[in-house]
């Protein structure tokens, strides 16, 4: 979040270890509908789900699942399965961010 805040720049080692722990993440949904059930979400979802989606360009725009293929399947589950979710999500999906089109460079100093 800090490069959308506060405008600095990535730092590749956070980046890096931010995309070991999706890694780490995608590997366990290989497995799993949900991070600690297969039959319906847990609070770890409900804690883990908005940390997520607040990245993907309905929040921030700042990073793209894609190569994370069991994280989006993921994403997708619990937000079926928390029918309230995209009125919880709203007030975000409602700000006005400037998207940036590629999220591993910096944001410009005009941003």
């Amino acid at each position: 979040m800090r490069p959308a805040i506060h405008k600095a720049p990535i730092n590749d080692e956070e980046l890096q270890h931010f995309r070991n722990n999706l890694g780490f993440l995608n590997a366990h949904l290989a497995n799993s509908t949900f991070v600690a059930s297969d039959a319906h979400p847990t609070i770890a979802d409900l804690m883990l789900i908005p940390e997520l989606d607040q990245l993907t360009p309905a929040g921030f725009s700042l990073f793209d699942y894609t190569p994370y293929p069991n994280i989006v399947r993921y994403m997708d589950s619990v937000k079926a399965a928390v029918s309230s979710y995209d009125e919880i999500f709203a007030p975000l999906a409602a700000q006005t961010f400037i998207p940036r089109t590629d999220p591993t460079t910096p944001p410009s100093t005009t941003e």
